[in-house]
């Protein structure tokens, strides 16, 4: 109850925001998820789009998530946990809609287009950026939960999963490595250490993974302790598993998938010029 939260709190969110706190989603899809400045951007602009037409500009569940996280001081944390997976529930009612109903075409009346004109609506786009959207405030409650010293439920759904940390920067890592990884081989590491990493690290150590790596890389230590829990974890999970939904050939390989990450993160710390990326600063109240 009394633990420090990990969110920050300033700058908050906007009374009339839709999506409900578009800053920081902004800046948790680039500098966490590893997407570029101008497509987190697109993402915002898309869940506005989607409800400005599929909803007529409806932002009831923007602002039932803002009350969610903002008003529940006063409940018991059990009460403040289920009201957020209810709003979360309802957001993903939502995204259900767009991809069932989505296939539309915006015509004249649609402000953005000339007299006469037609255009398919763009729903996958809206539904990738709502999807995100949904993961951002997936990740948010677990927050609550781990301050809650709840048990975080992760799914075994790749739509759900996020972002393995500096995964952009794996990547490239991988593809200059040696003689370089194919296209096909990247995916594959990537897969595996994305699964372990949601559905073992997470569920076992919440945020706390990512917040340490991301503390020795912000502080130039070589994060080998990190990457040796992780490892332990692994091991421990083969020889007494907690979590049937992970095989052996998810382990075995994560394993190895987590040598090469380790390798990574090592010259990552090295070697920082390597591996130049953007980074999304929240604007200062009076900046456009």
């Amino acid at each position: 109850m009394g633990a420090k939260r990990k969110y920050p709190l300033w700058p908050g969110p906007k009374d009339d925001e839709v999506p409900y706190d578009t800053e920081h989603f902004k800046r948790w899809l680039v500098n966490s998820q590893g997407l570029t400045i101008s497509t987190a951007k697109a993402y915002v602009s898309s869940i506005r789009t989607a409800f400005s037409v599929m909803f007529a500009e409806d932002d009831a569940t923007f602002k039932n998530l803002r009350n969610a996280f903002r008003s529940q001081n006063h409940l018991d944390p059990e009460r403040r946990v289920a009201r957020l997976e209810a709003e979360h529930e309802r957001l993903e009612e939502y995204i259900w809609a767009v991809n069932e109903f989505g296939d539309i075409t915006l015509d004249e009346f649609n402000s953005n287009l000339h007299y006469g004109q037609e255009k398919k609506a763009p729903k996958e786009m809206w539904v990738t950026a709502l999807q995100a959207y949904s993961r951002y405030i997936r990740w948010r409650i677990d927050l609550e939960r781990v301050t809650y010293d709840m048990k975080i439920n992760v799914e075994d759904n790749t739509m759900t999963f996020i972002e393995v940390p500096f995964s952009k920067e794996f990547i490239q890592y991988l593809k200059n490595k040696g003689i370089g990884y194919k296209k096909k081989s990247i995916e594959t590491y990537l897969s595996k250490l994305k699964r372990i990493y949601n559905l073992l690290f997470r569920r076992l150590l919440g945020d706390e993974a990512a917040q340490s790596l991301y503390q020795c890389i912000n502080q130039g230590i070589a994060p080998e302790s990190v990457c040796d829990v992780l490892t332990d974890i692994v091991n421990q999970e083969i020889e007494d598993p907690l979590y049937p939904d992970l095989s052996h050939d998810d382990l075995s390989r994560g394993i190895r998938t987590l040598e090469l990450y380790r390798e990574f993160l090592k010259d990552y710390v090295e070697n920082p010029g390597k591996y130049p990326s953007e980074k999304y600063e929240i604007p200062m109240p009076d900046e456009d």
